[in-house]
């Protein structure tokens, strides 16, 4: 039908519109019956009549309500509950000026709803899309519900917009494709116990009859809770402002989420991945919660940015994730901060999250980051756990300004220094005056006694005897006190030993952590 044909026969009533349509129905089943009926693939999902039957069939099936040349403009709240479209239903362009329910209808064709503005409420709950959805270029203004939709071929939201207080794809079933390009939802966005059955895709590229959700942006809270995704999935390039929840999602196919960002909390507890989940280049500016994630496959989170440390708590990883050049503020910049509520339980999971983080680590051999993973888990019990008035705070404090918790050369080796130049001066400030006889054998030897100092605490200093020159020492000692030293040397130069032991091996630590030596 035309469209002057099809708002005629709409005018008459739902009973005389769904009495034509069972009768189109019955023909196109006697058509099948006698082998007449032949539909062709003319691309995804948009099928095309074989025959000369067929083709009449279907022009006298299809109902034009709207068209980009003579837009339909609702006035009132059309009702569509439980219509039956038996071919395909066009309302591009149309504008719903009021609510509008297609509640339980059921498009035996393709439903084509480009560039249509719905006003008010729009119900589209439990409608069964035998071909095509295609909702490319439309506005949402009120709430959206799509709950319990079947879409048997391919669903397209391509650069929709949600401005609705709250968009529902609530058990929604895409048996083919679904594709949210560039969409965008204002407000909360729900796609929970969705099942994305063909190969669904919201990665960065869209390749030719995939799915995808290519640069969407969720400007509030996003539910894909208990969504399962049978095919290849990926939300690349995506924008989540608010909190997004995929908590119990199955991913049973690839999962990508490359180059998205999520500003808010985002929870991914007990989710499932069964093949490769790609998190490289994501920023992640709140709270993250891998908790209890299955990840049967790799997990790549290279280039990853964590503001907070993310929780990877009784995950289980039967690769081991790649944390190549990963980013947690936290603990690359020293900047560990206190959860916003105080409570024990939060303050210990900052030191637990890091030991899950180190597990991980030790799993894929990654000792670079199992070194650091573990001075941040050391550095949380400090500023989170321990106070100063318990050992082991300066115990941690201590280890901290030494060597970085093991992970810096340089800084225990200026603290030797320093250690070598104290001692030192300890050394000439306990000297004994000098005799014609000492005088002479100090001029000859190291030339004064400042000179024996800084060579005896040098010596001292080194620990090793095959490093450490006795004939150097016993002739410092001699310059510096003759026949009786003082019984504070034997005190300083005990003190300087122990601070050496200590700095020589936090050296020797460093050298291992830094080149990864077992």
């Amino acid at each position: 039908m035309n469209q002057q044909e099809t708002l005629a026969l709409w005018k008459q009533g739902k009973e005389s519109w769904n009495s034509w349509a069972l009768k189109m129905l019955a023909e196109r089943q006697q058509l099948e019956d006698t082998g007449k009926w032949y539909l062709e693939e003319a691309e995804a999902g948009h099928r095309v009549g074989g025959n000369q039957f067929t083709r009449e069939w279907l022009g006298r099936a299809r109902a034009i309500f709207s068209t980009s040349s003579n837009p339909l403009h609702s006035a009132h709240n059309p009702d569509f509950i439980s219509v039956e479209f038996p071919g395909d239903v066009i309302f591009d362009n149309a504008q719903f000026n009021g609510a509008v329910n297609f509640s339980h209808a059921n498009i035996h064709g393709s439903a084509s709803f480009r560039n249509a503005i719905f006003t008010g409420e729009s119900t589209f709950s439990d409608v069964t899309f035998s071909g095509n959805g295609l909702f490319e270029n439309a506005a949402f203004n009120e709430n959206t519900r799509f709950e319990g939709a079947i879409f048997r071929r391919n669903a397209i939201f391509r650069k929709t917009k949600f401005r609705c207080y709250a968009a529902s794809f609530k058990s929604c079933h895409f048996k083919w494709s679904a594709n949210f390009d560039e969409s965008t939802f204002q407000n909360n966005a729900f796609f929970g116990n969705a099942v994305f059955e063909g190969t669904a895709i919201f990665n960065a590229a869209s390749i030719g009859g995939l799915s995808s959700f290519r640069s969407a942006e969720f400007f509030s809270s996003s539910t894909f809770h208990e969504t399962k995704f049978h095919g290849p999935s990926g939300f690349g390039l995506c924008q989540f402002h608010k909190h997004a929840f995929f908590s119990h999602a199955d991913f049973c196919g690839t999962a990508t989420f490359r180059l998205s960002s999520f500003h808010a909390d985002v929870h991914f507890e007990s989710t499932t991945f069964s093949k490769p989940a790609n998190f490289s280049e994501t920023f992640f500016g709140e709270s993250t919660s891998f908790y209890s994630a299955q990840v049967h496959q790799s997990l790549d989170l290279t280039k990853s940015e964590f503001l907070y440390v993310p929780d990877f708590r009784q995950m289980h990883c039967s690769e081991a994730p790649l944390f190549d050049e990963i980013i947690i503020k936290h603990g690359k910049y020293k900047k560990i901060k206190k959860p916003p509520f105080e409570s024990t339980a939060s303050q210990l999971s900052i030191s637990a999250k890091y030991r899950a983080l180190k597990r991980l680590a030790i799993q894929g051999h990654d000792h670079k980051h199992e070194v650091e993973f573990f001075a941040e888990e050391l550095r949380s019990k400090r500023l989170m756990i321990y106070k100063p008035t318990d050992p082991n705070w300066w115990l941690s404090h201590c280890f901290e300004n030494l060597s970085n918790y093991g992970q810096s050369i340089v800084v225990p080796l200026l603290w030797w220094l320093l250690t070598v130049a104290v001692s030192a001066l300890m050394y000439i400030a306990t000297t004994t005056p000098l005799d014609a006889l000492r005088s002479n054998r100090c001029v000859e030897g190291a030339g004064s006694q400042i000179n024996s100092a800084y060579q005896l605490a040098f010596s001292k200093g080194l620990l090793i005897p095959s490093l450490s020159d006795r004939t150097i020492i016993t002739q410092a000692y001699n310059c510096l006190y003759g026949d009786i030293v003082p019984g504070i040397v034997s005190v300083i130069s005990g003190i300087q030993s122990l601070a050496s032991t200590i700095l020589i091996f936090l050296f020797i630590l460093g050298l291992r952590n830094r080149f990864k030596l077992k």
